[in-house]
């Protein structure tokens, strides 16, 4: 008999409080003030966001609750969509309005064609793009943001990125409006400073607005003053497992096999509970949907053998 046999269904017990807080972040803040703040009001509660917003840029931030923060990394996988306001006529050290910024009086206006075209060259599947020199990316062990604060000299190795989508919904010289689909390490910043530079006029972010991090949305988040004034934070929480949602899953319903899961033992099922396709890595999840851990998987005939390797629940 294997593990999916018995008729008997046991829900993993929940941890008290776990799940992904969607911020709509306002500008002049950066993603750890938001997380200070947040922690200053809910005090024992272990939190971490997903995904760093610069402080000019507004909307969807993930805040990680509970035994959520052991999926961050799994959210720098998930495809992001942005809106955004480009200046053209100028540049900034940034790449965007928070930095130095030169006018370029001399520029010429592109007209909309020529625009379009060259966003189009900027989007593809594994595009080179060259990071903003005001960045997170590591130098020699230092930050690229305190390097050019601090006047160092030094050069960011351009790096694939994968743009699906940028569409024009308005251009009105210098003001130039953009949606961005794109994937994981995209920097808005350097399609604004890449299609400045293009375009023969320059161009850097006047406004920037995270509206998509895979199945969430800007249009579902609460501001950061309501997370503050909550008195809890479980009514405004979505699950561990939403942040998943590109992983296949499998579905355990048998207690046994729940018990085996929380010890970090394998477990067997039928391929009938495996729902999506062969993957090295599987969420493993209870007939409630719960998450109860992340597993490598293999299959074996007709069964599938899942090997935790982040376990989420307990008994």
């Amino acid at each position: 008999m294997n593990d999916m046999d018995r008729p008997a269904t046991i829900p993993a017990r929940k941890p008290e409080l776990a799940g992904w807080l969607a911020i709509d972040k306002p500008a002049g803040m950066t993603s750890h003030d938001v997380l200070a703040r947040l922690r200053k009001r809910h005090r024992k509660i272990k939190m971490g966001h997903a995904g760093t917003l610069d402080p000019l840029a507004t909307g969807l931030l993930l805040v990680a609750i509970g035994s959520a923060t052991r999926l961050v990394e799994a959210t720098h996988a998930l495809d992001k969509s942005y809106d955004a306001r480009i200046r053209l006529g100028a540049v900034s050290s940034s790449d965007d309005a928070d930095g130095e910024v030169t006018e370029l009086p001399d520029a010429i206006a592109p007209d909309r064609d020529r625009v379009e075209a060259v966003l189009q060259s900027l989007t593809g599947p594994a595009m080179l793009q060259v990071p903003p020199a005001v960045s997170a990316i590591h130098v020699d062990g230092k930050r690229a943001y305190d390097l050019a604060r601090s006047g160092a000299e030094f050069e960011l190795k351009a790096r694939p990125v994968r743009i699906d989508r940028i569409v024009v919904t308005d251009y009105r010289w210098p003001w130039l409006e953009i949606t961005v689909d794109c994937g994981a390490g995209t920097y808005i910043r350097s399609i604004a400073r890449d299609a400045g530079a293009a375009l023969g006029c320059g161009g850097l972010i006047e406004r920037l607005r995270r509206t998509r991090i895979g199945d969430f949305s800007v249009a579902g988040a609460v501001s950061l003053e309501a997370a503050e004034n909550a008195e809890s934070l479980e009514c405004l929480l979505r699950a561990p497992v939403e942040a998943l949602s590109g992983w296949s899953r499998v579905t355990i319903a048998d207690p046994d096999a729940i018990k085996r899961i929380s010890r970090g033992q394998e477990v067997r099922v039928d391929e009938v509970y495996f729902s999506g396709t062969a993957a090295a890595s599987v969420a493993l999840i209870d007939s409630e949907g719960f998450l109860l851990a992340l597993a490598h998987a293999e299959s074996l005939g007709n069964e599938v053998v899942c090997r935790p390797y982040r376990v989420f629940v307990s008994q």
